[in-house]
């Protein structure tokens, strides 16, 4: 939500946010799927960008908390889906064997 209120400050020419040539765009489907094929990607949807975002913050030792907030998640679905890829996945584990 921070970014947003960010980015709306700075619009203030056209008064959007997101916006092609100054218009209002009506359903970022197309828009999105526009910039994927043109990147020369398929398979790619916002919500793959979304689950790589939390994979990245993982993977960075961002404690699951924090992403769960930021992806609007419980900590528990968090958990879920980004605890194997955190820094630190398993290490009481591995310090308990050794």
């Amino acid at each position: 939500m921070y970014f947003l209120k960010q980015a709306k400050g700075r619009s203030y020419e056209t008064g959007f946010v997101i916006h092609n040539n100054g218009e209002r765009i009506k359903d970022i489907k197309k828009s999105f799927a526009t910039a994927v094929r043109k990147a020369g990607l398929s398979d790619v949807t916002p919500h793959t960008l979304r689950h790589t975002s939390g994979t990245w913050m993982a993977q960075r030792g961002v404690p699951l908390f924090d992403i769960a907030g930021w992806l609007g998640h419980s900590h528990e679905r968090t958990s879920e889906l980004y605890s194997h890829h955190h820094s630190d996945y398993l290490e009481k584990a591995r310090k308990a064997f050794d």
